[in-house]
This record gives structure tokens, sequence and C-alpha cells, in this order.
């Protein structure tokens, strides 16, 4: 079962929405409109029954805004059905989806219809960037196994109230191109001395998904888009699906973000990848 959105771009990408218990993974740069995409589908899901619930791990998530978009969407149910959690570290983020949400499901009888966790990985990042070059690829696994048991908690719920999971995550940093390099060096070093080679796809030069947080996070969310600046406008973006259990991939569709949030460009017609950035680029 789907769920669809007012955001006709992404239904049509999705072949008719957010899939029920599933996690959905939303990325790209910072600024680029992650926050006011996930602000924009609130209404969709709180509009009838039950709540949205939303970690706000970025400090970045304005009750103003949405407000804002609550209004502009004629959303009769407001803010007081929206449960926003402030996480300011990793362990407190750690704590707030594997603990504290269902704890608070429990005792305020709630029904939660989506939850968001915006972003993900902003304590991820902030840790690996004071860790030594040489403990990269360590740390980063041992947070990856944090990031791990939180997506299993987050689908759990989704999974016990046919809720969708949304989690933002931002595009790969120099901090990742420098794990990337080291464990190319390994998987050098290995075949050189004869020791097994664990990352087939590595070794060949298999190309991964742009985003910060790691692999597992790519297995288990069911769709994948990313969001991008476009040469159209200052507003307009490109939503690219990157990932999905029955759509096809990669293909594009066109957003604007104004007042009201996310608003469709061109009535979210969806176009092959290649197409459509050959077609912007004829334009130059």
């Amino acid at each position: 079962m789907k769920v669809k959105s007012s955001i006709q771009a992404l239904n049509n990408l999705l072949l008719g929405g957010f899939k029920i218990g599933s996690l959905n993974l939303v990325y790209g740069k910072p600024g680029v409109g992650k926050t006011t995409m996930m602000m924009s589908v609130i209404p969709d899901f709180i509009s009838k029954e039950g709540e949205a619930i939303v970690v706000d791990a970025e400090q970045g998530w304005s009750e103003e805004r949405l407000r804002q978009i609550l209004e502009k969407r004629k959303c009769a149910r407001g803010l007081s059905y929206t449960k926003v959690y402030k996480a300011t570290s990793m362990a407190e983020q750690h704590k707030i989806i594997t603990k504290t949400i269902d704890e608070d499901i429990e005792s305020n009888d709630w029904n939660p219809k989506v939850i968001i966790v915006d972003s993900m990985v902003a304590y991820y990042h902030s840790q690996l960037l004071e860790v030594p070059t040489t403990y990269l690829a360590a740390k980063a696994r041992e947070l990856q196994g944090k990031l791990s048991i939180e997506i299993n908690s987050l689908l759990k719920i989704a999974s016990s109230y046919d809720a969708v999971v949304l989690v933002t995550t931002w595009t790969k940093s120099g901090v990742s191109e420098k794990i990337g390099s080291k464990e190319k060096e390994d998987l050098l070093n290995n075949a050189k001395s004869g020791k097994p080679i664990e990352d087939i796809e590595g070794a060949f030069g298999a190309i991964g998904y742009g985003f910060i947080g790691g692999q597992h996070l790519a297995y288990m969310a069911k769709s994948i888009i990313r969001i991008s600046s476009t040469n159209i406008s200052n507003i307009t973006k490109a939503v690219i699906l990157e990932k999905a259990l029955d759509a096809p991939t990669p293909f594009v569709s066109f957003i604007n973000i104004g007042e009201s949030g996310v608003q469709d460009f061109d009535e979210g017609k969806v176009f092959p990848l290649g197409e459509a950035i050959a077609a912007l680029l004829s334009k130059e």
C-alpha cells in the first residue's frame, strides 16, 4: 500500500507515492530544499488522522515555516499534530530514536503516520571530522552500526502503525572521499598480497550512491531520492529517483520551492535522467 503526497512529481516518480512501512531517503547539498520537502508532505499525513513525528538533528526545523506551509495547504490539523524532538548530539539522537519515541507513542496514545529524521547524519558527520585520517574507516563503521540500530527502530514503529519513514542526508563530503580512498588502497594492497577481498563491487570500481551514511542506509532504503539545483531558476530543483522497488530509475522530475513549500513544475512530468540533463545542457 502507498500514500500519495500533494507533490505530483513524487507520486509520478514513485508510481503512486511512498510505500507504507518503508524507509525513504532524500539527499542533496545543504540548503537545496530537503527540509522544505519534509515539511511539505506533513499535511498529507496528518490531514485525516494521526500524527507526524520529527527528529530535528540539524537545528533547522522552523515551527513558523511549518505553520506557514500548513496554512497555505489549508490543513485543518495544525502544529499540535506534529511532534518535534530536538537532538543536540549523536547520543541524544540515538536515545530519541531507539527509546523515547516508542515510549511517548505508547504513553500518549499517538498514531504516527510519518516519522521524519532531518538529518540522519549531522552528528555522524561531525564526529568523523574529529577523527585522524588513519582511523576514519574504523570510526565510520562504528557510527554506521549506531545508524543501523536507529533505522531498525524506525522501521519497527512504521510497521506497527502503517507509517512511512523519511530521512534526509547530505551529498558526500571530503571526509567520505578520504574514507573511499583509504578503502580502495586497502583493496589494492589485499589483492597484491593475496588476501581475500570482501568488497567485490569496490574492487571492480562500481559506483555507489553519493550520500553520507554508509551502505546499510542504502540497503534499507526502499526509495532513494536526490534533490539538485538546476539552471532553470533559483527556485527550481531536480528530483531524481535513484532507487525504487517498483519504479524505473534513474528518472527525474522538477519542483519549485516557494512560500507554500514544494510546488510542482511542469505538472510533475517525469523524464529519463539522461534525456533531461541533455535538454538542460543544450539551453546553456
